[in-house]
């Protein structure tokens, strides 16, 4: 009687991609019972639950020290982790006489484990914040209509008057650049902007850091990004001095659980413009300005700038814009498609205007400023 092989078969789904897969399905079947239900989302996840998580999440990034980003520390030694890992299977399968389709079908099951882990932790750690209560809701509760075309002319007045009054006095901080005291500025201002939702925990975000792959941010037109994995905010490296205090807030708020764009950047600019500093108020008031083009009229609006502007604050505009031209110029494509991939992922977490999400902040920033900033027992404001 001949020798006969014996080939034992490893099952092509294992038991944690059962429990990968499982923890995926129940987070997307979470999501879609509370997604007509903000109000459930905003008392019992976004107050109770997520603050707590944060800072839980949070501590590996609190472990690598600015400007190292802990995101991006790991990334690169997990991604090739997973290239050695795939390549190892493909050897083994040879080497023993495996069938190479069997052992892509497994590699995919793997694979597709992972993302579906990944994915329930990106839901239940921080995207269920999309479906809760918009900032807006708490900071003008009463609001009637929205602003005309008269109240934005009107904030961009007030803002080319305050941003004249203050460029003079920045001076010397646009030179020294130190970051440092621009994140301790910026990590007060913006729980002090939370703190009116409330809350009964603000959670505690690590400090803003930058990437070595900062040239690549640029490429694609990104001025900042929040790793929800982490919890850790980043700030492309390359932003003019006077950006990085807006940017910067804008990406510890989405830390502190507002995930949506429109919030995001309504708690930056009352983060900035309700801050006592001179150079967080100009951040704020020289972004709400280039920010409120879509709200005027735009031969109003340029004709706005250039007549009420004064020339350093026109020079601060001028070499921003011919930093963005010089990327647009030569990575035009790369950066239509990130907006494009950008505006699908926006839209896919129930923010249905995509990228104009950024902007819908400014009429909640009109309204804000017309209740009365400079009268308002919260915030201090230096404009005079």
């Amino acid at each position: 009687m001949g020798n006969r092989r014996i080939v034992h078969r490893t099952p092509l789904i294992s038991g944690w991609h059962l429990i990968l897969f499982g923890a995926c399905i129940a987070a997307l079947g979470f999501r879609y019972l509370l997604s007509d239900h903000p109000n459930k989302i905003e008392y019992g996840y976004s107050r109770m639950i997520y603050p707590w998580l944060a800072d839980l999440l949070s501590w590996p990034a609190r472990l690598v020290p600015a400007p190292y980003s802990a995101t991006e520390l790991l990334l690169y030694p997990g991604l090739f982790a997973g290239i050695l890992g795939t390549l190892i299977h493909l050897r083994r399968a040879r080497k023993q006489r495996k069938p190479i389709s069997r052992t892509f079908v497994r590699l995919f099951f793997h694979w597709t484990a992972v993302a579906a882990g990944l994915f329930a932790l990106y839901l239940g750690g921080w995207a269920y914040n999309y479906l809760r209560l918009p900032y807006s809701a708490v900071l003008n509760p009463e609001v009637q209509q929205m602003p005309t075309h008269a109240d934005y002319s009107a904030l961009g007045r007030e803002m080319i008057l305050l941003l004249n009054h203050i460029r003079p006095k920045i001076a010397a901080d646009l030179d020294a650049r130190d970051l440092d005291s621009i994140e301790i500025r910026v990590d007060h201002a913006v729980r002090k902007s939370v703190s009116i939702t409330g809350l009964s925990h603000i959670p505690n975000p690590p400090e803003t850091k930058e990437l070595l792959a900062d040239p690549l941010l640029s490429m694609l037109g990104i001025t900042g990004f929040f790793s929800p994995f982490l919890m850790e905010p980043h700030v492309n490296g390359r932003l003019m001095h006077w950006e990085q205090p807006w940017v910067r807030a804008h990406e510890k708020a989405h830390f502190m659980g507002f995930a949506s764009e429109t919030d995001a950047n309504l708690i930056a600019y009352v983060s900035c413009l309700g801050s006592p500093d001179d150079l967080l108020q100009y951040s704020g008031a020289l972004n709400a300005l280039l920010d409120l083009r879509g709200y005027i009229p735009e031969e109003k609006w340029k004709a706005m700038i250039n007549e009420g502007l004064s020339e350093a604050v026109k020079g601060d505009i001028r070499r921003r814009s011919e930093n963005i031209r010089q990327y647009r110029r030569q990575y035009a494509r790369w950066i239509a498609l990130r907006r494009k991939v950008n505006d699908t992922y926006l839209k896919l977490n129930d923010q249905p205007l995509g990228m104009a999400s950024y902007r819908a902040a400014v009429p909640h920033l009109t309204i804000w400023w017309e209740k009365g900033l400079r009268r308002s027992s919260v915030f201090s404001c230096s404009f005079r």
